[in-house]
């Protein structure tokens, strides 16, 4: 798995993936929201594996200690759902251990999706009210040790 930038050459795929997404917010956020130097943005990107890009993604500081994590997918005839797991499994550890160093403690995100909060919940994420769940580092690192 690589995590890569993401520049404007990225806009038109993103479009074209957001155009189609059944999540009906992505398809009116503008596609340079998902662009590594993007506004507001704490870190953007994409993640590629051998056979090409399997997703976007952006965290934003949801406060002094806390990252939203946002996360574009490709459409399911182009990715499976399997290597989306696979990319979130590989690349969210090492970077949550990165993010610790800058005082961060937590991961949310937002989905009204039974398979994603299946999916998340076993690496970790709790419901946090509403339809946000979070990745607590302390109490993630609890669990791992015991």
């Amino acid at each position: 798995m690589q995590v890569k930038p993401t520049y404007i050459e990225d806009v038109e795929q993103i479009r074209a993936w957001s155009e189609i997404d059944i999540d009906e917010s992505h398809r009116k956020t503008n596609p340079e929201f998902w662009l590594t130097a993007a506004p507001g943005s704490y870190f953007a990107g994409a993640i590629d594996d051998s056979d090409g890009r399997i997703l976007y993604f952006r965290f934003d500081r949801e406060d002094e200690s806390t990252l939203r994590m946002h996360t574009q997918f490709a459409p399911e005839n182009l990715v499976s759902r399997r290597r989306v797991a696979e990319a979130i499994s590989a690349v969210l550890p090492n970077y949550s251990r990165m993010v610790q160093a800058d005082g961060i403690t937590g991961i949310v995100f937002e989905t009204k999706f039974p398979e994603l909060v299946a999916f998340m919940s076993k690496i970790g994420f709790q419901k946090a009210g509403g339809d946000d769940f979070i990745l607590n580092f302390a109490a993630q690192a609890a669990v791992e040790s015991a």
